[in-house]
C-alpha cells in the first residue's frame, strides 16, 4: 500500500515563524515532492512560512479564525473544509489546530487523525488562565486522536504523565534541510555588511519565538555578566548581540522595552522581529544560544549545527542528547554559567575540521529526509488501520 492517490492535510493555528510551525511546513513541501496529494489548513493565515508552501506549490486553506471568541463559527469553517474536502488522513500540530481538528470526526469518524505535539512541560503559569484552559482541553480531547507524535522523547515522558495513552504516543524528532543550512562565510560577512557589524567582531545570538519559555531574560543577563568582564580589558574585541523573534502578546510588549532599555541597544545589541532567519544569519553569528526554561525539541539547534555555528543550550528537552559532544549544554537559568560558556568559546579557535564532524553528525542523523520518511511510516500505519477496520465492519455486516 502506498500514499499515492491519497488526500492529506496537515492543520497549523498559523504560518508564523516557529519551530512546530517550520517542521510541518518543512513536511508539507517534501510530501508535495514526493507526489502526494496534500492541503494545509490553517486557523489564520499569516506567517513567514505561506510564501514557502505558495513557492512549492501546496493549497492553504484558511479557516479564518478572528478573536478568541470566535469559536463557533471558526468550527463550522473547519467542519466545512473537511467536509468538501474528504481527507484520507489529517495531521494537526498545536493545541489551537488539534482541537479545531477534531471536527473531522463529525464529519467521518473513520477517517485517521494524527496530533502532533511539539512542547514539553511548559511554564503554564506564565500564560494566563486562557492557555491553561487550552492545554486541559487537548488532554481531554486527546481521545479523538488515533495517534499522537510528539518531537522529542521528554514530550513522550510527559505526555504519558499527563494521562495520554502510551499506545496512541510516537516519537518523531525533528530534521533539518541541510541544503538550506549549511556553512557559508561569504553569506555570513556579506549579512554583517548589510547590517553595519565589523566582520572581526565576536558575535552572540538567539533565535526564538518572543515566548516566557524561551528564557529571553536569561540571554540578556548573561550580556551584563559578560560586558562587565569583558569591558575590563581594553584589549578584547567588542561583542554583538543579536534576538530574533517574533510574538504578539502583553509579555512580548514588556520584554521589547526590557531589551531596549539596556545600556548598550542599538549601539552592540539589536532586536530582529518577523525576520526568516536564514545560514546568512548563522554564518553570521559565532554562537548561537539556546536559552529556554522549558523546551521539547528546539529546530534552532539543528539548524545551527548544520550551518557549522558553535551552540550553547540548556539542558531542556531532548537537546542534552541530541547534542552529544558537539556543543555545550549549561543549566536552565544560568546566566552565569551562559556568559562563563560564552567567553570560552569567543576566546577559542574554531577550525574547519570539528564543523564539517558537528555537520556530517547532523546530516547522517537529522536530515529532513529522515523525518519525512517516518511521518510517511506513522501515515501508512494509520491508513492501514482505517483500511482493516473497514474489512471487519464489511465482514461483520455479511
Amino acid at each position: 500500500m502506498v500514499l499515492h492517490g491519497k488526500k492529506l492535510c496537515i492543520f497549523l493555528p498559523s504560518l508564523e515563524h516557529g519551530g512546530a510551525e517550520r517542521r510541518m511546513t518543512l513536511l508539507a513541501i517534501e510530501l508535495k515532492k514526493r507526489g502526494y496529494a496534500i492541503d494545509v489548513i490553517v486557523l489564520r493565515q499569516q506567517g513567514e512560512f505561506e510564501s514557502l508552501l505558495n513557492d512549492a506549490g501546496v493549497p492553504i486553506k484558511n479557516v479564518d479564525k478572528g478573536g478568541r471568541l470566535d469559536l463557533l463559527g471558526a468550527a463550522i469553517r473547519a467542519k466545512a473544509i473537511f467536509a468538501d474536502n474528504r481527507y484520507d488522513v489529517v495531521l494537526s500540530c498545536l493545541p489551537s489546530a488539534n482541537m479545531f481538528s477534531t471536527f473531522v470526526k463529525w464529519v467521518d469518524k473513520k477517517t485517521p487523525l494524527i496530533w502532533g505535539i511539539a512542547a514539553a512541560d511548559m511554564p503554564m503559569d506564565a500564560y494566563g488562565s486562557w492557555a491553561k484552559f487550552g492545554a486541559k482541553l487537548q488532554n481531554f480531547l486527546a481521545r479523538y486522536a488515533d495517534n499522537i507524535v510528539v518531537n522529542s522523547y521528554k514530550a513522550n515522558e510527559i505526555s504519558i504523565q499527563q494521562g495520554i495513552s502510551a499506545s496512541k504516543l510516537c516519537v518523531i524528532q525533528n530534521g533539518v534541510d541541510t541544503e538550506r543550512f549549511q556553512p557559508d562565510i561569504n553569506a555570513g560577512e556579506q549579512w554583517r555588511r548589510q547590517n553595519a557589524i565589523p566582520l572581526n567582531a565576536k558575535v552572540i545570538g538567539i533565535v526564538a519565538r518572543l515566548d516566557p519559555a524561551k528564557g529571553i531574560e536569561v540571554f540578556l543577563d548573561a550580556v551584563h555578566l559578560i560586558e562587565l568582564r569583558r569591558s575590563k580589558s581594553k584589549e578584547r574585541v567588542q561583542c554583538y548581540y543579536l534576538i530574533f523573534g517574533s510574538g504578539d502578546s502583553e509579555y512580548v510588549d514588556n520584554l521589547r522595552v526590557s531589551i531596549q532599555e539596556h545600556p548598550i541597544y542599538g549601539d552592540r545589541l539589536f532586536l530582529f522581529e518577523n525576520i526568516q532567519v536564514d545560514r546568512e544569519i548563522y554564518n553570521a553569528i559565532d554562537v548561537i544560544s539556546i536559552t529556554s526554561i522549558s523546551e521539547s525539541f528546539p529546530n534552532v539547534m539543528l539548524e545551527a549545527m548544520s550551518s557549522g555555528t558553535r551552540l550553547v543550550a540548556t539542558n531542556v528537552g531532548d537537546c542534552k542528547s541530541v547534542i552529544k559532544n558537539y556543543g555545550n549544554v549549561i543549566p536552565v537559568g544560568d546566566s552565569a554559567a551562559l556568559s562563563v560558556m560564552w567567553e570560552r568559546l569567543l576566546d577559542s579557535e574554531h577550525d574547519e575540521l570539528e564543523q564539517t564532524q558537528v555537520r556530517n553528525y547532523i546530516i547522517n542523523e537529522f536530515s529532513i529526509g529522515r523525518m519525512v520518511d517516518k511521518f510517511e511510516e506513522q501515515l501508512m500505519a494509520s491508513l492501514l488501520q482505517k483500511e482493516r477496520q473497514d474489512s471487519k465492519a464489511k465482514m461483520e455486516k455479511k
